[in-house]
């Protein structure tokens, strides 16, 4: 497998092809609570980052010599302890844990599902909606493992999903999901769905052309023959793919210009691209990669590059089937020119139409009865406990940060996530607002928003909600509220302002034509002056935006949480309503939130900024670590306990938020984050942000609390 002299503190590279710059991961040392109890167990190795065919790979290795670790041989294995010792002395950059019939454990991971900005792909978000069992971030940032109790019969592999119990090490990295257990719990409803996805991700067998050919087989005919003469058509699509002694052709991701490890592979038993973990035809192919614009185009081209007449393979008279009906098309390239869509319909206004002198508001001067808005915020300042409040007060006729509810009726509750706790939700509410749940409607899921059938499938639910609500208590549906736009979206990119436009444009065309409105619960980024997290136009095209703020101390606790009105058309903005959550006990012992408003309150000022707009990236990646790593220490015996962090961590961090112009030498780069951490150390000491102790051979440094 690999020789036996590699160490693991070697970078040792088994082909010339050279790796990217070599991933900068070291783990914290902390062991997380949900693996606490196998800190003995002899199941434990360390691991490193081996170059191997261009890329890194995280190679296991004995903690006591150093030398490659196999999964097959405990002599090579060590506890928690003795792999944490090793990781140090061999320089080694994590450990990791071997899974075997005797631990009775099954590890899943999910690879490149999570983005820069912290959003998940479809499948993530709803494994974590479900939060069976302990999860937790991968290595490179942008992956999930999960360990479950009790082992499953076999492994489950597939694009970007891997399902095991035994002959298999795992890294461990401690970087807990928030909304997650911290143990290892059984989780059917989590496997179940990865062996579905495993499932729905294997490529399909060879299609076969069928000896008679017909018309309506043109495409499936081109799609075949495609996969049988792949020489004849992938090197013109994809100029750097390489042929392979299989006689498939493989593409890197850096040949597709995009940051991922997984390639593309063009085989004559399927296309699989596995980065994006779906399969592809050749016709899907050639629209992705290629410059065709419809799948005609996208055929066309594949017969010319196969020297194939098209009426060979089914294209009959000009004309094709698409969607039942009969497009008459003298040739490709004439349908390419001039069809067209139907001319848009509109009707031209003439001054001011009768019931339209004034904005008509569902909400006095904050929320339109027909819009879409954003009720946005920081993590862990009860957005959708402001929510539900809100979905209350439109069904009872209340009131909502003051204003006074002028369009009551139904509400429909999307739940993307957090389903098991609307009814306990529900039950707080009826406590509160004697609000008759009976009324309040909702799913326990909600449409992928990033679907092309989304718009239909939603179209669907409102109207089926808004007869419901008719038949059964005599209301119009008013409000319908998405939680969360994260669990919903399906983002490949959060930060896609195509994507983002698309779903926003779609819910406001909804909105208009169903004649409500719609909320969108969402999340700030970790910057709060920078407002909702991702693509500006969720904002832009929103026709409210509601922002949820509260100070969090270095314990971790939010104080002084508020609603601030951050964008209204056609009203005054810049409102601040202080809100506090209190906690109900029910009859049945559970225990939930609802919102107290302290209206007429003057909003208490949080603590002024005293960080300077220099040392911004500096801070943030103070406070990231602090969040991740801090640690309660107390520098004096007169002094309060504070959490600290090692400084080292805190560089770390600052490196991979430090963004340099692209280009460039790599060791000038690395010169230049040195010397930025370096200015930014001195100015936060020298203002007094952070303070800092040497302990037990580390640099431990703190921010400094304000004097108020």
């Amino acid at each position: 497998m690999y020789a036996s002299n590699t160490h693991a503190g070697t970078e040792r590279q088994d082909k010339l092809e050279a790796p990217p710059e070599k991933p900068a991961y070291r783990f914290t040392g902390s062991l997380p609570n949900a693996l606490d109890h196998l800190k003995l167990t002899h199941c434990w190795v360390m691991w490193s980052y081996i170059g191997k065919d261009g890329r890194w790979t995280k190679v296991p290795f004995n903690p006591r010599t150093g030398l490659p670790a196999k999964v097959s041989d405990p002599s090579t294995w060590g506890t928690f302890l003795e792999a944490l010792a090793g990781m140090h002395k061999f320089h080694a950059a994590g450990v990791g844990i071997v899974l075997t019939p005797e631990l009775g454990i099954t590890g899943f991971d999910i690879d490149h599902c999570v983005t820069d900005s912290g959003s998940y792909s479809r499948l993530a978000a709803q494994v974590v909606a479900l939060a069976e069992t302990y999860i937790e971030i991968s290595p490179s940032g942008k992956g999930l493992r999960g360990l479950a109790r009790g082992a499953i019969d076999k492994a489950l592999i597939a694009a970007g999903v891997e399902v095991y119990a035994r002959g298999r090490y795992l890294t461990v990295t401690g970087d807990k999901l928030d909304d997650v257990p911290d143990e290892i719990r059984p989780a059917p409803q989590t496997l179940g769905l990865l062996k579905a996805a495993v499932a729905e991700a294997r490529p399909h067998a060879k299609p076969v052309l069928p000896p008679s050919i017909s018309g309506n087989g043109f495409f499936a005919n081109v799609n075949g023959l495609a996969l049988r003469r792949l020489d004849s058509w992938v090197p013109a699509l994809h100029p750097t793919a390489k042929k392979q002694a299989t006689g498939a052709w493989r593409v890197t991701s850096k040949g597709l210009g995009r940051d991922l490890e997984e390639d593309l592979s063009y085989h004559p038993d399927g296309i699989r691209d596995h980065g994006e973990e779906c399969g592809l035809t050749p016709i899907d192919a050639v629209l992705k990669y290629g410059r065709q614009i419809d799948a005609v185009d996208a055929a066309m081209w594949l017969c010319r590059q196969m020297q194939l007449e098209p009426a060979a393979l089914g294209w009959h008279g000009g004309a094709i089937e698409r969607e039942g009906r009969r497009i008459e098309l003298d040739d490709f390239d004439r349908r390419r020119r001039n069809e067209r869509a139907p001319a848009p319909s509109f009707e031209i206004v003439w001054g001011i139409p009768p019931g339209e002198e004034s904005q008509p508001w569902l909400t006095d001067s904050l929320m339109p009865e027909v819009g879409v808005g954003l009720l946005s915020g920081q993590w862990d300042t009860f957005k959708t406990f402001l929510g539900l409040d809100l979905a209350a007060a439109v069904l009872t006729g209340g009131t909502f940060m003051g204003r006074q509810v002028l369009r009551s009726g139904g509400v429909l509750w999307l739940a993307a996530e957090g389903q098991s706790q609307v009814p306990v939700r529900l039950q707080a509410l009826k406590s509160k607002h004697g609000l008759d749940v009976g009324q309040f409607a909702w799913i326990k899921s909600c449409p992928l928003l990033m679907k092309p059938a989304a718009h239909d499938e939603l179209r669907a639910i409102f109207l089926e909600a808004k007869k419901q609500y008719q038949e059964r208590h005599g209301l119009p549906l008013t409000l319908a509220i998405i939680d969360t736009l994260g669990a919903a979206a399906g983002w490949k990119d959060e930060n896609n302002t195509a994507d983002a436009q698309a779903i926003m444009r779609m819910l406001l065309s909804l909105a208009r034509e169903i004649g409500f409105c719609i909320v969108v619960v969402d999340h700030f980024g970790k910057i709060v002056d920078t407002g909702t997290r991702g693509a500006s136009p969720k904002e832009d095209l929103s026709d409210f935006v509601i922002a949820v703020l509260g100070d969090r101390d270095l314990s971790g606790e939010v104080r002084n949480t508020r609603a601030t009105v951050r964008k209204v058309r056609g009203a005054t903005t810049g409102e601040i309503v202080l809100f506090s959550p209190s906690t109900v006990t029910l009859d049945s012992g559970s225990s939930s939130c609802v919102i107290n408003w302290q209206e007429g309150q003057a909003p208490v000022k949080p603590p002024k900024n005293r960080w300077p707009k220099s040392l911004q990236v500096f801070r943030t990646a103070l406070d990231n670590v602090l969040a991740t790593d801090g640690q309660k220490i107390r520098p004096s015996p007169d002094t309060l306990e504070l959490t600290a962090v090692d400084l080292d961590r805190v560089r770390e961090e600052f490196y991979r938020l430090y963004i340099l112009s692209e280009g460039g030498d790599e060791k000038n780069k690395q010169e230049a984050r040195r010397k930025a951490f370096q200015r930014a150390v001195k100015e936060a000491q020298n203002n007094g942000l952070m303070g800092g102790t040497a302990s037990g051979g580390k640099q431990l440094v703190w921010a400094v609390r304000d004097k108020t």
